[in-house]
């Protein structure tokens, strides 16, 4: 899905450009405007984002010498809804100079994927629940998911225009995404020694999951103009401050799991853009994201379930990492004003 949302996304770019050769070719220069130079914008549109968020537990008792490594890979499939103000500052022939955005993004209809939870024990736990060591996966699940998703935005850039058509410059943001899921109708399978007792199906919510992350970031916009109403808007950006925090609610095992997480985070993000003489605009903008964050998750039962640790149970420090990797694609409408 990944790679056929960037083919998409690069062969509609590449239309759009051989569409403006000829408008580049007819136009050389910027043309004075005789709007103000300081405008609002809104900017409404559609797109699709694909990719995954995902934490990785590795619990060890030095104890018994019991290790367990437990990865849930939720996916990240869906169809956006997305609106956008901004004002804009403009110089004397029309080229953006400061731009300042606010961007709010939600899912709509059914998400697609499936939730894939992923177990590895070591020797010591083999030997204790099926008999013998198994090497390799021993544990794997689907379940069906429901996807709730939230996305704010909230950058700015200065563009200098060093030449008449390239124009470059600092990028500042903060993004906050809120990913909230439910679980249900899970199959499960176990693999070599544990196929015969740890395969089946269950029916009915099994668990929730929230998860959310806070990314500051700088970087550097780019603006391309290719004649005198269309462009490419390149944005890439970094952060070393980027936060995950999550809680996994397993309601068939009464227990809550809970972290927080730091780490790093780098975006990029290509536009083309085709610009009007009424003020309106098209945009195709793609974005490619990647969130890689660590820390300690806690684990707490809050109820008796056979099986399980008692009500009151507490397990801390167990290491824990959360990431995501995006790909979005938007198709945008905009008005200035």
């Amino acid at each position: 899905m990944k790679k056929s949302t960037l083919s998409i996304v690069a062969l509609a770019l590449f239309t759009l450009f051989s569409l403006a050769v000829n408008d580049a070719d007819a136009a050389p220069r910027f043309k004075k405007r005789v709007k103000h130079e300081d405008e609002g914008i809104f900017r409404f549109g559609a797109g699709y984002l694909s990719g995954d968020t995902t934490y990785r537990i590795d619990l060890a008792d030095t104890t018994t010498g019991e290790a367990v490594t437990s990865e849930l890979k939720f996916p990240l499939q869906t169809a956006l809804l997305n609106m956008e103000l901004g004002y804009i500052s403009r110089d004397s022939i029309g080229r953006d100079v400061f731009d300042i955005q606010l961007r709010y993004g939600f899912n709509v209809g059914t998400a697609s994927g499936k939730l894939e939870d992923s177990d590895w024990l070591n020797d010591t736990v083999d030997i204790a629940l099926v008999g013998t060591a198994n090497p390799g996966k021993d544990i794997y699940s689907e379940s069906t998911i429901d996807l709730h998703a939230k996305t704010i935005d909230l950058r700015m850039s200065h563009t200098f225009w060093t030449a008449e058509r390239f124009g470059i410059g600092p990028l500042a943001g903060c993004l906050y995404q809120s990913y909230r899921f439910s679980a249900r109708d899970t199959h499960q399978y176990g693999y070599g020694a544990y196929a015969a007792t740890f395969s089946g199906a269950l029916s009915g919510e099994v668990l929730t999951y929230d998860v959310t992350y806070t990314v500051p970031y700088l970087g550097i916009h780019t603006d391309l103009p290719a004649g005198k109403s269309f462009r490419f808007l390149l944005d890439l950006g970094y952060s070393p401050w980027a936060e995950g925090k999550d809680e996994d609610d397993h309601l068939l095992r009464t227990k809550k799991a809970k972290a927080k997480t730091s780490g790093s985070a780098y975006l990029a993000s290509l536009g083309a853009q085709i610009d009007m003489e009424d003020g309106n605009a098209v945009q195709l903008r793609g974005q490619y994201l990647k969130i890689d964050t660590s820390g300690k998750q806690t684990q707490t039962w809050y109820g008796n379930t056979a099986g399980e640790p008692p009500a009151g149970t507490v397990l801390s420090d167990i290491n824990d990492k959360i990431t995501s990797e995006q790909i979005s694609a938007m198709l945008l409408f905009s008005r200035r004003f």
